[in-house]
């Protein structure tokens, strides 16, 4: 029994060990990619192992269920892991074929000003919204000649929640003389004007920032290029470079 005891202990430190290494490594990625690392299938071996291995620990040592406080520590390790198995991607997909639970567990809604919409749309759907001459919001994907088509709202990639919800009035307030404001964490700012294009200011030592581009009514277009739109409309950037 104590060679078990040992032998359980060294391993349930050595994947808790394991554990730490990827919580460090995950910090240094993005969010997309730490996600599909946690729910690679090595990793989801990994995850059951780890949990399996903490409960067996309670089993095996009276002394944790003697003590509240590490007994504390170890089913809430031991929940923290099972509830982020059932809420990934693969969780929802068991929960959608065992209980029926039709749920999206990630997505984007567009709700334009004075409209009410209910409509989501998973992020890897290829799909968006738009405003149809009625002032609709419409829903659209791009065909082969990357040409908008409409898509009707039975569609099966549309998630549509149980309410919906209106957004009354939308407004977006400017400063005048216009500004740019440079954050420096902790520390104080910038607070810099003019804005204007080749303009350059120093950073007091943390390097020198030049103002490339201001645009007056920022839009970007079906293919990803950044233009200033003329016309009405007033959706003000700075493009920089430090």
């Amino acid at each position: 029994m104590s060679r078990l005891r040992r032998a359980a202990m060294v391993l349930s430190l050595a994947l808790i060990l394991v554990w730490f290494a990827l919580s460090v490594y995950g910090a240094f990625l993005g969010a997309a990619e730490a996600r599909a690392l946690v729910n690679r299938v090595p990793l989801v071996v990994y995850w059951i192992v780890l949990a399996a291995m903490l409960g067996v620990g309670i089993v095996l040592f009276p002394r944790l269920r003697c003590r509240p406080g590490l007994l504390a520590i170890h089913v809430g390790a031991v929940l923290v892991i099972l509830g982020g198995m059932w809420g990934s991607e693969a969780g929802h997909r068991l929960q959608e074929r065992l209980l029926g639970r039709d749920k999206l567990r990630m997505g984007q809604m567009v709700i334009y000003e004075s409209l009410t919409e209910n409509r989501v749309l998973p992020e890897t759907a290829g799909l968006g919204y738009a405003l149809d001459p009625n002032d609709n919001a419409v829903i659209y994907e791009l065909d082969a000649a990357r040409r908008p088509v409409l898509v009707a709202d039975d569609d099966p990639r549309i998630f549509r929640l149980p309410f919906s919800v209106r957004l009354i009035d939308f407004r977006i307030e400017f400063y005048e003389p216009p500004r740019l404001l440079v954050d420096h964490g902790d520390e104080p700012g910038w607070s810099i004007q003019p804005v204007e294009p080749g303009m350059q200011y120093d950073l007091d030592g943390h390097g020198t920032l030049t103002i490339l581009d201001v645009y007056r009514n920022l839009r970007v277009g079906a293919e990803g290029e950044v233009i200033d739109e003329a016309g009405p409309g007033w959706n003000p950037a700075v493009r920089v470079q430090i």
